[in-house]
C-alpha cells in the first residue's frame, strides 16, 4: 500500500492539491520530522493561492531542517507571492549562500529582483501579490519574468494564431465562457507580463500558459523534486560509507592498539571481552527470573574480570530478588573494596551504593540506609 507521502505525490501531480494537502498532512502526523513533507505541502498551498499557509510550512522545513536551501527557496516564494519583495529577496539570498548551485533559487531571486525594480518605477501599478512562478514541488523559476512567453521587447504573445490556438483547445476554449475569466484574459492580453501573477490567483491561466508555451510547469516541477529526492539518497548513502569506513578505520586502530600490548594485557583483555558476554547471558537469565542462572553467569564474569564493579551489583539485584539481603550488601562492598583499589567509577560506585542502601532498607535498617545514601 502507498504512503501518505507516495499518495500525496500522486496527487500532486494530477494537480488534485487539496487532496495532496490532506495526503501530506497525514504523512506529516506520522512524522513530524520529515522536512521535504512540509516542503511538498508549501508547494500545494503556493499552487492554490495559499501563502500564508504556504509561508508557515516553509518556516517548519527551515526549523527542521535550516542547512537545507529548498527551505528558503520555498519560504522566499510564499512572501513574494504576498507582495513582500525585499523579505523575499532576503530569503532567497539565504538559500543561494546554503547552496550555490540551486539554480532555481538565483533564478527566482534574480526575477524578484526584477519585479521590485519594476514596481520601485511604476512598472507594476497592479497592487497585485508578487509572483515568484508557480514551480510546482520542484520550485520553477519565475521564468525570467516573461520569458518562455516568446517575442522580443514590444512583442505581444497573445496573436491571433495564438488566440485561435487556446480557444480551439478542448479544455481551455471552454474557459473563455466563463465571464471572469475572459475578463481576467482580457487584463492580461493587454499586460502579458501579468500572467505570471494571474496564474497565481487563478490556476486555469497554468493551462493557458502551458497551451502557449508547450511547457509543463508542474511536470518540471516534479522532475526536480525527483532530483532532489535522488540526491538526498545519494548524498544518505555516502554519509553512511563515510561512517563505515571510519568505523573500520577505528576499529583497526583499536586492533593494533591491542596487538602492542604486553602479552598478560592481551590475555586480560580477552577474558574481559569474555566476561561481557557471559554478563549479557546473566542478564538474560535475570530478565527471564531464572536467578540461580543469573548468579552462576555474573560471578563467571567476576573471575574473569574482577575490577569490573557491574557485575558485583549485577549480583547484588539478584540477592535483592531473592531477598538474601545480606549477601547483596556483601556484594555491594565488595565493589566498594574494588573501587578504593583504584577502579573508581562513580557512576557504577553510585549505584552499588544505591543497591547496599535498598538491601539495609529491605533489612529495616532504615538509619542505616538513609546513611548510605548521604
Amino acid at each position: 500500500m502507498a504512503t501518505f507521502k507516495e499518495q500525496g505525490n500522486a496527487a500532486f501531480k494530477a494537480k488534485s492539491y487539496e487532496e495532496a494537502i490532506g495526503f501530506y498532512g497525514q504523512a506529516i502526523a506520522e512524522n513530524g520530522t520529515d522536512h521535504t513533507l512540509f516542503s511538498n505541502r508549501a508547494a500545494a498551498n503556493q499552487n492554490l493561492g495559499k501563502f500564508d499557509e504556504a509561508l508557515a510550512d516553509a518556516e517548519q522545513v527551515i526549523s527542521i531542517k535550516p542547512d537545507w536551501s529548498k527551505g528558503f527557496q520555498r519560504k522566499a516564494m510564499a512572501l513574494q507571492s504576498q507582495g513582500k519583495l525585499d523579505e523575499a529577496i532576503t530569503e532567497y539570498e539565504k538559500g543561494v549562500e546554503l547552496d550555490a548551485n540551486n539554480a532555481q533559487c538565483k533564478q527566482m531571486m534574480e526575477s524578484a529582483k526584477d519585479e521590485k525594480a519594476m514596481r520601485d518605477v511604476g512598472g507594476f501599478a497592479t497592487g497585485m501579490p508578487g509572483m515568484p512562478g508557480m514551480g510546482g514541488m520542484g520550485g520553477m523559476g519565475g521564468m525570467g519574468g516573461m520569458g518562455g512567453m516568446g517575442g522580443g521587447a514590444g512583442d505581444s504573445p497573445f496573436s491571433s494564431e495564438a488566440l485561435d490556438k487556446l480557444k480551439d483547445h478542448p479544455k481551455v476554449g471552454k474557459y473563455f465562457e466563463d465571464v471572469q475569466f475572459k475578463n481576467m484574459f482580457e487584463m492580461v492580453k493587454q499586460k502579458p507580463e501579468m500572467l505570471m501573477q494571474v496564474m497565481q490567483m487563478d490556476p486555469r491561466f497554468m493551462e493557458v500558459f502551458q497551451v502557449l508555451t508547450g511547457i509543463d510547469l508542474d511536470a518540471m516541477g516534479q522532475q526536480a523534486q525527483k532530483r532532489e529526492e535522488e540526491d538526498s539518497a545519494t548524498k544518505a548513502q555516502r554519509e553512511a560509507e563515510e561512517k563505515r569506513r571510519e568505523a573500520e578505520a577505528e576499529a583497526a586502530r583499536q586492533k593494533a592498539a591491542e596487538e602492542a600490548l604486553p602479552s598478560a594485557e592481551k590475555i586480560q583483555l580477552e577474558k574481559n571481552r569474555n566476561a561481557e558476554a557471559i554478563k549479557a547471558e546473566g542478564n538474560a537469565f535475570y530478565k527471564a527470573k531464572n536467578f540461580p542462572e543469573a548468579i552462576a553467569k555474573y560471578s563467571e564474569a567476576s573471575e574473569l574480570n574482577p575490577k569490573e564493579l557491574t557485575y558485583y551489583t549485577n549480583l547484588a539485584a539478584v540477592y535483592i530478588e531473592m531477598k538474601e539481603f545480606d549477601r547483596a550488601i556483601e556484594m555491594c562492598e565488595n565493589a566498594e573494596k574494588v573501587a578504593k583499589e583504584g577502579n573508581y567509577d562513580y557512576a557504577k560506585l553510585a549505584k552499588a551504593m544505591a543497591r547496599k542502601a535498598a538491601a539495609l532498607n529491605h533489612k529495616g535498617l532504615h538509619e542505616e540506609s538513609i546513611a548510605v545514601y548521604k
